[in-house]
Parts: C-alpha cells; structure tokens; sequence
C-alpha cells in the first residue's frame, strides 16, 4: 500500500489516557473547609497578571477551573491565585465552550496535556477525558464543593468548599504569608 507522498510523522504520548483513570486505590486526603479567616476584598490587592497568557504545557502549577465556577468572573479570582503562585490558568472542556478560557489553555483529551509540579482542580467534576490530560507524576489539588465527585479520587488533596469563599480566603493567606516574610528579611 502506498501512503503518497511526505513528509510523514507519527507522535505518540508518554503516557496513555487510561493511566490517569480514577481508581479504588488512590484517594485524596479530603479536608472539609470553611475560610477560618474574614478577608476583606479591600485586603486583596490586584496584581498585573500574566498567568492568563502562560501556556499551561510548560507552567510548574497550572490553576484550573471548570464548570462549576459558574462564570468568567470566577477565572478573574483563579487569575490571581495562579499569579500568586507564578503559574498559569487553565480550563476544562465546558469552561472553554462558556467562553470563561480560550481554547489554548483548555486541558484535557481534547485539548493540551500538561504535567506541572502542581495542578489545581477548582469546581472540576474529574471526568476521565479532563485527567487524561494531567501527567501521572503531577499533585492534583482539588477544591469542590460536592465530596462525591470524580477528582477527589484522583486527588493528592482533596478540599471541599465553596470557591467563592475558599479561593479569596486562600489568596489573602498567600499575600498575608508573604507580607510577613517580607517583613522578617
């Protein structure tokens, strides 16, 4: 059989899909939170992100959101957290097709594989096709509010909360931290 003319190439993946099925086997620690602290908006400060225009392949954390962030403002909030944490922000499947990401920093089967060191997993339910897209040697932190979806069994960390009170709580922390660490140098 003749294939025509070339050039040709083939690729293959590392690591095929099914490596990064959920299994019995591996579970999230799972904590049940709440923000132990008040934050006050006023407290966040904004900083100029570039975490929206990191390409997710090659960021050491990649901060994702899924369906369950529920709209564009919700990815303004993961901007920052992945800014804060010098990484980029990227989306599952029904995130992009709602127009919260662009389609370039969409994870998952149909979309860019990526193996940060650390992949934060906000308000994605875990299906198979978004984790096929997730390096097996990467920690997965999951924060979601319904402690039966899929990603918790793919977790290294599970945290069930609500993002809209957890996400701006965990940002104050992170400035908080680094404000005091500044002010021990």
């Amino acid at each position: 059989m003749h294939a025509g003319t070339g050039p040709w190439f083939g690729a293959l993946r590392a690591q095929p899909a099914s490596a990064r099925q959920p299994s019995a086997v591996r579970a999230a620690t799972v904590l049940h939170e709440e923000a132990s602290v008040p934050y006050d908006a006023e407290e966040i400060t904004l900083l100029p992100s570039d975490a929206a225009r990191r390409p997710v392949e090659t960021a050491r954390v990649v901060v994702s959101g899924g369906r369950g962030m529920q709209s564009a403002e919700g990815f303004a909030l993961l901007e920052q957290l992945a800014t804060r944490l010098d990484g980029a922000v990227g989306g599952s499947l029904p995130a992009v097709d709602a127009g919260w990401v662009p389609v370039t920093h969409q994870v998952g089967q149909s979309g860019k594989f990526v193996s940060p060191e650390v992949y934060v997993a906000v308000g994605i339910s875990g299906t198979p096709q978004h984790l096929a897209g997730i390096g097996t040697a990467t920690r997965i932190v999951a924060i979601n509010n319904d402690e039966e979806a899929d990603i918790f069994r793919a977790a290294d960390l599970g945290i069930v909360a609500d993002w809209h009170t957890f996400v701006p709580a965990l940002i104050a922390r992170i400035d908080a931290a680094r404000g005091a660490n500044a002010g021990s140098r």
